[in-house]
């Protein structure tokens, strides 16, 4: 069944899921604070925590990200993800053996006699023995190998490639007499080329700025996309004072009376 269920329905990349747990652990490091363990039952000390420190912590990055200022704090962010921790090992740190290819050994960037053993290599559900894998987080040992395991000719592809796959014949095999389907499926082989591509760019770059900048959707900044309201004048808005409109009124019997003396004379 579980099988079943990831070759049909759509997965997130290990880009993605290597971004989600960044952010899950800056939450966490900011939530269980040492000096303040002893509130955490406490719901007051709960709304002030997450109304001072991780709602503002969420505007602070959205802001960074909007206006482009305080490029440290994105830039601390992407840093801190394991997809961008793994574009740092090196590629001499990997080592694949013949007698078992499932497995792979991947050098300690710290202490390089130390190394960290990978199973079930070029899977979504790789296995590592550094302590963050084994508390069930995507490492940058899984990531890095998966990067170089994936190139070669003699591996199968992953269950998430099959149901991409799956995915792009089910749009190709639309019927051609219905138009929009055909745009739509064309619109979305499209966008999935496009992902493809930024992805692989990702992958041979050195890092995620260089493949940022060439989006071709970019955020704006906050002011920019507000849309501009003209204002309306105050003087077509209001109503007519009393004067006015006594004159109006009496503009309209003068008018009335000539027709009335031209009909009598």
């Amino acid at each position: 069944m579980w099988i079943d269920s990831i070759r049909n329905l759509p997965l997130a990349s290990q880009e993605s899921c290597g971004a989600i747990e960044g952010y899950h652990l800056k939450l966490k490091l900011k939530a269980y604070d040492d000096s303040q363990l002893d509130a955490l039952q406490r719901v007051d000390w709960l709304v002030h925590k997450l109304t001072t420190e991780l709602h503002s912590g969420y505007w602070l990055n959205l802001y960074a990200d909007e206006s482009g200022s305080f490029p440290e704090v994105k830039a601390e962010y992407i840093a801190s993800t394991s997809w961008q921790r793994a574009l740092h090992i090196p590629d001499e740190a990997v080592l694949f053996d013949h007698k078992e290819p499932l497995s792979a050994k991947v050098a300690s960037q710290k202490d390089a006699s130390q190394m960290r053993t990978v199973w079930n290599v070029g899977s979504e559900f790789s296995l590592c023995s550094c302590s963050w894998s084994m508390q069930g987080n995507l490492c940058k040992h899984v990531i890095k190998v998966n990067m170089m395991y994936a190139p070669r000719k003699d591996v199968q592809p992953s269950l998430s490639f099959q149901s991409f796959q799956r995915v792009l014949l089910d749009l190709w095999q639309k019927p051609l007499d219905d138009s929009f389907s055909l745009d739509l499926s064309v619109a979305w082989v499209m966008q999935m080329q496009e992902r493809i591509q930024k992805v692989a760019e990702l992958a041979a770059s050195d890092g995620i700025a260089q493949v940022a900048g060439k989006l071709p959707i970019q955020w704006a900044n906050k002011r920019g996309r507000r849309t501009a309201i003209r204002r309306t004048s105050p003087m077509c808005i209001l109503p007519h004072s009393n004067g006015s409109v006594q004159r109006d009124l009496t503009l309209k019997r003068n008018r009335k009376r000539r027709r009335l003396s031209n009909f009598s004379g």
